[in-house]
Parts: C-alpha cells; sequence; structure tokens
C-alpha cells in the first residue's frame, strides 16, 4: 500500500489540485482585511461635514493655531461640522512653494479658508479663485481703510473685488495667540463646496477678531 503521509512532488501537486481554493480564499482575506480596517481606522469626514485651513507662507504655527481656530469654530453658526483639518505650506517644504500652492489650487475644493502672504493671495486672486468677499462681511469692516489692500482686480470679470480680508482689521486674530502676522489676507476658496458652513466659520472669525480683548505683548 502506498503511503501518503510522506512529502513528495506527486503529494505536493495533489494537494494544490483539490485545495488551491482555500489558498485562494486566504490570499483575498489577506488583502480585503487589511483594506477594510485601514479605510475604517482613517475615516475623514464628508467636505460638506469638515472646514479645512490652508496657511501658505505663515510658518508653521499648528500647535498655536490648532486649539484658538478649534474654539472658534466650535462657537460658530456651522452646522454638522465633523473636523477641522489644518496644512501650512512655506519655503520649507519639500518642493517649491508655489509648485505645491498651484497644484492645491487646480485640483479644487482641496481647502475652504486660506490665509496667505500678499504675493501668494494676489497672484490667485487675480485669477479669480477665491470667493468675493465684499457683500458678506460688516459695514464695519468695510469702511476701514485698511480693507482697501483685499481688493483685487478680477482678469475674468474686469472688476475689482474684495477677495481677502486682511488680518490687520482683525486685532483679536493679530493680537491673541497664535499671534498671525497682520500682514495675512483670510481668503475663502471658491469651489470649496461648503459654502453655507465656511461663510459661518468666517463670520465667527471676525467676530472674534473684531471683539476679543488684545494681548499686550507678543512673542518675539
Amino acid at each position: 500500500m502506498k503511503d501518503n503521509r510522506f512529502v513528495c512532488k506527486e503529494n505536493i501537486v495533489n494537494h494544490f489540485r483539490y485545495h488551491w481554493y482555500l489558498y485562494a480564499l486566504a490570499l483575498i482575506a489577506a488583502i480585503v482585511i487589511p483594506t477594510i480596517v485601514f479605510s475604517v481606522s482613517n475615516y475623514e469626514s464628508p467636505a460638506d461635514q469638515r472646514v479645512d485651513f490652508f496657511f501658505i507662507n505663515t510658518g508653521n504655527y499648528e500647535s498655536l493655531v490648532k486649539p484658538v481656530f478649534d474654539r472658534i469654530v466650535s462657537d460658530s453658526a456651522a452646522e454638522n461640522v465633523e473636523s477641522l483639518t489644518y496644512e501650512f505650506i512655506d519655503n520649507d517644504s519639500s518642493g517649491t512653494m508655489e509648485q505645491v500652492v498651484s497644484l492645491r489650487i487646480a485640483v479644487g475644493g482641496e481647502k475652504d479658508i486660506i490665509f496667505s502672504d500678499s504675493t501668494i493671495f494676489t497672484t490667485y486672486a487675480a485669477q479669480g479663485v477665491f470667493i468675493p468677499l465684499e457683500n458678506v462681511i460688516p459695514a464695519e469692516l468695510l469702511s476701514n481703510p485698511a480693507i482697501n489692500s483685499g481688493y483685487v482686480y478680477c482678469e475674468s470679470d474686469g472688476n475689482s473685488h474684495l477677495y481677502g480680508i486682511p488680518v490687520s482689521v482683525l486685532p483679536g486674530l493679530t493680537n491673541t495667540p497664535p499671534y498671525l502676522f497682520d500682514s495675512l489676507y483670510i481668503s475663502v476658496y471658491i469651489n470649496n463646496g461648503n459654502d453655507k458652513n465656511v461663510m459661518a466659520v468666517i463670520d465667527q472669525l471676525i467676530e472674534y477678531g473684531l471683539t476679543s480683548t488684545p494681548e499686550t505683548e507678543q512673542p518675539q
């Protein structure tokens, strides 16, 4: 009688011939299960339930910015906002800053509220990628002469619009941690896909900037 207990080529071939499906199932499970676990553990809120901040050439102050902005947004009228995201990019980031910023702007819907210096602000405002804000901000701000630097001529419609709010007109933001530089501009990306919540956050940023008590000293 043939002893099938011994391993030989014939036994191995017969084993795989009749049990190949077990290995196929194991392979599929090895691929599918980690994918499911990874997707669940890395859940990202839908765009209409998230507000994304993009800080361009401002320095990486996430540890200072996040707690303040988390509190500001929690006090806003934004509805069903599950999370906030923060991205900082400057000249120290990998690749050139211009390339990364251009990619972010080009793909659309990547970021909602953008803080940038005057060079970046005017470059992209002229292309009409920001929402005009002159009809949605308080008259108190529009009457401030310093707001005029936020107007940029738009090549597409031949008019000047308030595409950015100078942080300098919001002392609560410039003189309260995280001590945002007063040379920055706040803009709203036109394709954010979340206008209602984004504009509610803008309203709250303005209110905070106008009513918060400034600190007497700033870090050196």
